[in-house]
């Protein structure tokens, strides 16, 4: 539960529209951990909430792309768009 609760209030943060902390979550090195999240198929909560916060680290400049890539995170959404819940396929 604790993992889901901080996964949600850091995309809450990430989701804000003017100077959300990207640079400053992607420095963290929290990008591997969300990516993890982002696999974890027996919790499609913490599954959704980690992918949005991913995607808007991703939606930052080119560094945070390449950040979300070098965390593993395409292979991860590739797997989630086939597999994933309704909800998680639409976050992907």
């Amino acid at each position: 539960a604790k993992h889901l609760e901080g996964t949600h209030s850091l995309r809450k943060v990430l989701s804000v529209p003017n100077g959300p902390p990207i640079t400053e979550v992607v420095d963290l090195d929290i990008l591997p951990r969300l990516v993890e999240f982002c696999g974890n198929t027996k919790d499609p909560g913490i599954q959704f909430e980690a992918l949005w916060a991913v995607t808007n680290v991703a939606a930052g400049t080119t560094a945070h792309c390449t950040a979300v890539r070098d965390a593993g995170a395409v292979p991860v959404i590739v797997a989630m768009l086939a597999d994933g819940s309704p909800e998680v396929k639409e976050q992907a």
